[in-house]
């Protein structure tokens, strides 16, 4: 709905599409309420969850899943290595910020946003970087993808577009 939202900024087709989109949508948001209803905890998940919040601070304290994640020089100077397992985690930020970047200039604000925030919360806890991952593999692939495929066709020389891909293929290996 947040993406969505975002898009209806901009005029035009844009706006229709994502209109249509969320009157497509608009039963399945609808059906949330009564699965919310279903569920074992009815509206009581709701209560758990604020509570849950609010012994966060405290979490962050004594569980590690509940710890910032570190982000200073020596963890991204060791996002290089093979040894250090939480140098995935600074390769991904990265990538979610050439995305985000991507994003911004082809005018697809609500993806910016909810790549941001997905970084946000994965940086706030290390419980969320494993959501995160999904959220930018999906969301960075439907990015980048176009922008891609409007890059091929501006370079146009397929020999040049081989060669940007494997180069770009054997960094991140």
């Amino acid at each position: 709905v947040l993406v969505e939202t975002l898009e209806m900024v901009w005029s035009g087709d844009r706006r229709g599409a994502a209109l249509e989109r969320l009157r497509r949508s608009l039963p399945w948001l609808i059906a949330t309420v009564p699965a919310t209803l279903i569920n074992p905890w009815g509206w009581g998940i709701y209560r758990a969850l604020f509570r849950q919040e609010r012994a966060t601070a405290t979490h962050s304290q004594t569980i590690v899943e509940w710890m910032p994640a570190r982000l200073d020089w020596t963890s991204i100077s060791g996002a290089l290595s093979l040894r250090n397992p939480d140098g995935a985690f600074i390769l991904l930020l990265f990538v979610a910020a050439v995305a985000v970047a991507v994003a911004t200039a082809r005018r697809q604000l609500g993806a910016a946003a909810l790549l941001i925030g997905a970084s946000a919360l994965a940086i706030r806890h290390l419980r969320f970087q494993a959501l995160f991952s999904v959220a930018l593999v999906i969301i960075a692939g439907a990015v980048l993808t176009p922008a891609l495929t409007a890059l091929r066709e501006k370079i146009g020389d397929a020999r040049i577009c081989s060669m940007l891909a494997l180069t770009a293929v054997s960094i991140l290996v």
